[in-house]
């Protein structure tokens, strides 16, 4: 599986229409009503949903979606022409090593690191960290081809990596393996990659791998973002965030108040919308986070994004959200999820909404609604004595979704099973 032919044919896959991804501005109005043309338009380019395959034949597949192809779904029940999504290119299992990242830089999709089973191992720590880099350049002419481009491996293995792009590199940083992966403490798990001369960097290990048998000891990422030249990480481990400085290459571990509050201070997939508010994943489905000077941040559901709440046909079985930006001010939300379980034959669709986000209102902010960081600055002195829970600390914008385009897909179920799963969507 380690060894790769510089050139693996791939079996030419027609495009279909899919949803697309964007970002919004980092300062919206409701007030603004001459936008130019390129804001009034999500624009031309194509969202790529990567999904993984723990079983069978095939191990991944890519499906590609144009944005201006996504419209005319309301989630009404009537609705049930839906057009149909097939891979855009098959990767198969036997070749290719299981828990590849992926990304994208212009059209070229790379996918790196991952883990294989060496022959004739049976016992023990059976599976091992490759540190292999394939790409797929989608201008190419058809059919498609992998190629492993020449001295281009990283520097370490990675296995499930996140990966975040920051100023023309990309981060790319392995999840904690489990306990039947051979690796040590050497290994290099985090790495930039710099795609004008295909070279990878090493960058220091994070603080929070401890490296013990369970993953769930505080080396599983839960979320991500980037805040100017720093990059953000949230893991198990609830009282802590993680900020990695991109102008120094150190560590910092950030102690927060709330070890309830799993994801601070964002849930799940985040975009930043000015220097003081996320949008995320999480608050049915989105919300803002907005920071309120030094006591922590607030958080409050987008306005107008109910059809996401309740599409026909229902999304409940093995149900995936990602959040995607563009660079004209324009979000995604790719939802994918099955309509019943797998075994009673459940139909994969994805749902894709395509929306502008625009501050609707400004709310008066309280201390109860506050979640307060860092731990030594859990309570302000506001006041003399116990802080007053109904205290005015603030005010906070509320934002809503406008200029809203939905579309449903079904999805080519050739080799999908209850192991699929999508894995990472980004932008081509």
């Amino acid at each position: 599986m380690e060894k790769l032919p510089q050139e693996t044919t791939i079996k030419e896959r027609a495009y279909a229409s899919e949803s697309a991804g964007t970002l919004l501005s980092p300062h919206p109005s409701s007030s603004s009503q001459t936008r130019s043309v390129h804001e009034s338009e999500p624009g031309d380019f194509r969202v790529c949903l990567f999904f993984n395959h723990e079983e069978g034949p095939v191990g991944y597949s890519i499906y590609s979606v144009d944005v201006r192809d996504v419209g005319g779904y309301d989630g009404s029940q009537q609705d049930l022409q839906q057009p149909k999504l097939r891979p855009l290119i098959e990767l198969a299992s036997e070749v290719y090593p299981k828990g590849m990242g992926v990304f994208a830089v212009g059209s070229r999709i790379y996918l790196v690191g991952g883990e294989i089973v060496p022959p004739r191992k049976k016992y023990g720590k059976t599976h091992a960290l490759t540190d292999s880099v394939y790409m797929i350049d989608t201008a190419a002419p058809l059919p498609l081809r992998v190629v492993t481009p020449p001295q281009s491996r990283m520097n370490g293995g990675k296995t499930m990596p996140t990966v975040d792009h920051v100023n023309g590199l990309v981060y790319v940083l392995s999840c904690i393996p489990p306990f039947y992966t051979q690796f040590n403490k050497k290994n290099v798990f985090f790495e930039s990659f710099d795609p004008n001369t295909d070279k990878w960097s090493p960058l220091p290990n994070p603080p929070f791998f401890n490296f013990v048998d369970d993953r769930a000891e505080g080396g599983l990422v839960v979320s991500h973002s980037v805040v100017g030249s720093t990059i953000l990480f949230c893991t198990y481990l609830k009282n802590f965030v993680y900020a990695f400085h991109l102008e120094l290459n150190t560590w910092e571990s950030i102690e927060i108040g709330q070890e309830h509050w799993s994801h601070f201070p964002f849930p799940s997939e985040s975009v930043l919308l000015s220097d003081s508010v996320w949008a995320a994943l999480g608050g049915r489905p989105l919300s803002s986070c907005c920071l309120i000077s030094e006591l922590g941040f607030i958080q409050k559901e987008v306005d107008d994004l109910g059809i996401v709440l309740a599409p026909h046909p229902c999304l409940d079985y093995l149900v995936y959200c990602h959040l995607l930006r563009s660079k004209n001010g324009w979000l995604c939300v790719v939802t994918f999820g099955l309509d019943d379980e797998h075994d009673n034959g459940g139909k994969p669709s994805v749902l894709a909404t395509v929306f502008r986000l625009v501050k609707k209102r400004t709310d008066t902010a309280y201390f109860y609604e506050v979640f307060h960081w860092p731990a030594h600055r859990r309570y302000p002195s506001l006041e003399e004595g116990v802080p007053n829970p109904e205290k005015v600390v603030g005010e906070i914008p509320v934002f809503g979704a406008v200029d809203l385009r939905c579309s449903m897909f079904n999805v080519e179920v050739n080799h999908f099973n209850e192991m699929s799963g999508l894995a990472a969507c980004f932008l081509l």
